[in-house]
């Protein structure tokens, strides 16, 4: 792995690939990142974020698990005291929608938001 990390300071995929001695595929997936990555071929990324993105994938987790624990852990606090509304709620956890929040709760709690927003209120 730390040939990976060395190697991100490169700012496209492909280029990052073929120093690794992988493809893009390859290293998109080793990264944690979505396969849409790889439709994009004028995405460019930092190259910290790169490095961080393999360095988590050798630590065997993710960004999104990272982000999916800050939002649980935020959910309890921004919830506890029942005076947010569900959809100032999710702008605060960063969901682009507040149906895009709704998918990610019932994903992850297995019920509707608003149905633990009034078990909790």
């Amino acid at each position: 792995m730390p040939t990976l990390v060395r190697a991100a300071s490169l700012t496209h995929f492909a280029q990052v690939a073929a120093q690794c001695g992988l493809d893009a595929r390859a290293l998109v997936i080793e990264a944690g990142l979505p396969l849409r990555c790889l439709d994009e071929p004028d995405l460019k990324v930092s190259t910290r974020a790169v490095a961080r993105l393999l360095e988590l994938a050798a630590e065997g987790t993710s960004f999104s698990q990272l982000t999916d624990e800050l939002r649980r852990d935020l959910l309890s606090r921004y919830t506890e005291d029942g005076e947010r509304g569900l959809a100032e709620v999710s702008q605060l956890l960063g969901f682009s929608s507040p149906s895009a929040f709704s998918r990610w709760h019932r994903a992850a709690f297995g019920c509707a938001a608003r149905d633990r927003s009034r078990q909790v209120g």
